[in-house]
């Protein structure tokens, strides 16, 4: 279990999925038997001090889970996505044969889910894994960066008028060479404008 945790781990930085769903349950699994030899060594089966260690241990999952650092749980109450059949959002979604960039599957799963008819493709789809190489590097310097705007560039850059970008922000993002809209509270879309020009490529992509 621990070494499957381990490779778990390692493989996590190539695709996180494979850490949530095989190398974080088998540290858990490793833990807990870890700790019951513990109990079992030094607790005997009726002390009560049982008790006390298993609340403990029911207090630290509850606040793990409940606790709504950095908006957790509510960074997302209320959030409405872009729907085709309202006529002011279908502008702001890219048109037929158009492209979709993001910098998060959340953008891809719920305009997917809430528009599955969509005529235009996801650049970032179920994992960024499935990416074209060059829209993976690019997404890769997004990260990071932490979404530094520049970092954007290359993206502006090969977008069409057909194509939008829709990031979530609590404000308008500082992204050059693209006219935004907030089409629904934090969702913002954003389109190339015909006649303007490229922004500055970000050197340290190369």
């Amino acid at each position: 279990m621990f070494i499957l945790g381990v490779l778990g781990w390692a493989m996590g930085f190539v695709a996180v999925r494979i850490w949530s769903d095989w190398g974080w349950p088998a540290f858990a699994f490793w833990t807990a038997m870890e700790v019951q030899v513990v109990l079992k060594k030094y607790l005997g089966e009726f002390d009560p001090r049982r008790l006390v260690v298993t609340a403990a241990a029911c207090l630290v999952l509850f606040l793990s889970l409940s606790n709504d650092h950095g908006s957790r749980w509510t960074g997302m109450l209320g959030v409405q996505w872009p729907q085709m059949s309202d006529a002011e959002h279908r502008k702001w979604l890219p048109e037929p044969e158009g492209v979709l960039y993001s910098d998060g599957m959340d953008v891809f799963y719920r305009i997917f889910f809430n528009n599955p008819h969509g005529q235009w493709r996801y650049i970032l789809g179920f994992e960024p894994i499935w990416m074209p190489e060059e829209d993976l590097k690019i997404y890769r310097h997004i990260q990071l960066t932490r979404g530094k705007p520049g970092s954007y560039a290359p993206w502006v850059g090969k977008m069409t008028e057909k194509d939008r970008l829709v990031l979530v922000r609590l404000e308008q993002p500082k992204i050059e060479g693209l006219e935004w809209h907030e089409v629904t509270p934090t969702v913002w879309s954003g389109r190339r404008v015909a006649g303007t020009e490229q922004p500055a490529k970000d050197d340290r992509l190369e």
